[in-house]
């Protein structure tokens, strides 16, 4: 859909449901959450946490009570935490409500 000034309006309630269920298919083709967990922990252990979490992503889209993702990601988002150093004040909210949800009683 175009709006008056002739940009394309994008509904990003919807391209964030197709997307996530463009992920959650990825997740089943590459055989689960579990694979692709332990990706993600092989980029974690390679100093990559941005890259973990894209896969991580992946995988809870399609588990997202999955133990071994869960864990990836928080450990991710704890060195994430770490090398931001606390100079941005957006980042660290960020980063600290996604670490205490994950810490939190599970969902």
């Amino acid at each position: 859909m175009r709006g008056s000034a002739g940009l394309l309006l994008v509904d990003t309630r919807s391209s964030h449901r197709e997307a996530a269920q463009v992920r959650a298919d990825l997740a089943e083709l590459a055989g689960g959450a579990e694979p692709i967990a332990a990706r993600a922990r092989a980029h974690l252990d390679a100093g990559r946490p941005v890259e973990a979490l894209h896969l991580i992503d992946v995988a809870l889209a399609a588990e997202p009570a999955n133990p071994a993702g869960r864990a990836v990601k928080l450990d991710a988002l704890k060195a994430l935490q770490e090398q931001a150093g606390g100079e941005n004040l957006s980042e660290t909210m960020w980063l600290r409500s996604e670490i205490a949800a994950l810490e939190g009683p599970q969902a």
